[in-house]
């Protein structure tokens, strides 16, 4: 699964959360990518942090990772994009 993060220090207290919960074997994280995206009308440009989280199919497929993000904060909601 792929998922961004706002900020470096986001995308690290996903990443443990994720493994320390057992929804992710493990998650790689990417510093420092740029996206480039249409917001109201506007071309924008930003710097995030990409999670390649590494996921058991039976956890996948049973959207234990969904439900987990649905129990966390806010910032999780809007960061990980499932």
């Amino acid at each position: 699964m792929f998922a961004t993060a706002g900020s470096a220090t986001q995308a690290t207290t996903i990443s443990k959360a994720l493994v320390q919960d057992k929804l992710a074997a493990c998650v790689n994280i990417v510093p420092q990518i740029v996206s480039v995206y249409e917001w109201q009308g506007q071309l924008e440009e930003g710097a995030e942090s990409l999670l390649i989280i590494k996921v058991r199919y039976s956890r996948y497929g049973h959207i234990y990772v969904s439900n987990w993000v649905e129990k966390g904060n806010e910032w999780m909601k809007l960061f990980l994009h499932l």
